[in-house]
Order: C-alpha cells, then structure tokens, then sequence
C-alpha cells in the first residue's frame, strides 16, 4: 500500500523551491509560501517530494493552506494522512481552532470534521494571512474546525 512507503517531514527551506514547483504544477498559489514555511509538512516517497500541507499560526489560530498531492499519486488517502497530522501538529501547538479557504475540497474536510463559515466570520487575526486577504477569491469556502 502506497501510504505504508511515504515519509512525512517536517518542512526546511531547502525544500521551499521544491515546494513551489509542486504547488504551481496543481495550479495553487504560491503568495505567502515562505512567510512560515516551517511550519509546512512534506510528504516524501523515495526522497521524491509528492505532498505538502501548509499551516500559517496566528496566536491560537491555525490557517491551512495549500493541501497538495501530486496529481498521479492522488486517490491514495495521502491527503487525508496529511490532514491528519497537521491537526495532529496543531494540537501538540496548543491551536485552538484551524481555518481554511477552500474553492475545490469543501467535502473532503467536511469529512474531516471542518464545518462551514461565512467568511466574515474569520477571526480578525486571519485577515492578515496572505491567502485570506487577497490570494484566495471571495468565492472560496471559509472552513473551522475547532480542536479540544
């Protein structure tokens, strides 16, 4: 099973590039990648870079940004093992509350606990976060997930 082969790391600025190259092939935005980048985590197979999850932190707040699975290797629950451990990260973070803005993956975290917003109900915080203030068109969905 693919998902017993892939090596989850946590994100260096040597792979910021590598990052950006994967993020632009799927078409997601790049404005703000490097802001935290260290905060990112990498799935590798085979020392291959094949996904990435983003978080942004703003005090107890999390955003989520740019979910990515490379396109042939999608369908295999590597994106849900990356959800996964970001929650996982933002817990052991003391994060209260996780946010996203989504425009194709309403269902999949719905699935994942996230519930629906109207966006002008993000917390002030998060209208600092690049993709939140102008990266993200006001069509994309605005998602919470609220964590114990």
């Amino acid at each position: 099973m693919l998902i017993d082969s892939v090596l989850v790391s946590q994100a260096s600025r040597e792979s910021v590039e590598d990052a950006k190259i994967l993020l632009q092939s799927l078409q997601l935005p790049l404005d703000g990648v490097e802001d935290q980048f260290e905060n990112f985590l990498l799935l590798f197979l085979n020392q291959e870079l094949i996904g990435l999850i983003g978080l942004e932190i703003y005090g107890t707040i999390g955003l989520i940004r740019s979910l990515a699975v490379k396109t042939e290797y999608q369908g295999n629950k590597l994106g849900s093992l990356l959800t996964d451990r970001i929650i996982e990260k933002c817990k052991t973070l003391g994060i209260q509350s996780i946010y996203l803005l989504t425009e194709t993956a309403k269902d999949f975290f719905l699935k994942k606990g996230f519930t629906v917003l109207n966006r002008d109900e993000a917390p002030l915080m998060l209208h600092q976060a690049k993709e939140f203030a102008y990266t993200c068109p006001e069509s994309a969905t605005l998602m919470k997930k609220t964590l114990n």
